[in-house]
This record gives C-alpha cells, sequence and structure tokens, in this order.
C-alpha cells in the first residue's frame, strides 16, 4: 500500500509509517513525504484555516 504524507518532513514521514504499520500488520506498505504548502498562514489560527489548509494540501496532493 502506498501512503502519501502531504509533508517531507522526516519527523512526521517516520510517525505516519509507525502509525500505519501498527493498523496494517499484513500488507506491505511505502510512505512517501511531498513538501506541499497549505497556501495559507504559516501557523493556521482557528479551525477554519486548518481544514481549508488541509482541503489545499489534499487537493495539491492528488496530482502527485
Amino acid at each position: 500500500m502506498n501512503i502519501l504524507n502531504a509533508s517531507g518532513n522526516g519527523h512526521k514521514i517516520a510517525a505516519v509509517r509507525e502509525g500505519s504499520v501498527e493498523i496494517f500488520t499484513e500488507i506491505p506498505l511505502n510512505v512517501e513525504g511531498y513538501n506541499i504548502k497549505s497556501g495559507g498562514n504559516r501557523q493556521a489560527e482557528g479551525y477554519s484555516e486548518i481544514i481549508e489548509g488541509t482541503l489545499n494540501r489534499l487537493n495539491d496532493l492528488r496530482k502527485v
């Protein structure tokens, strides 16, 4: 299974890999990180900015 992470940060990629291995115990995993910007403030302020940034990253990640 390929898992795409919208962050190229090594610590975040490792966390996704570690959590995924615990859930998908019988499936070979490939976790890849991509530096995708949220299109918003560096530090999101409020729920709406968090959602907007998440959706922006998801849409850009789908293009990979």
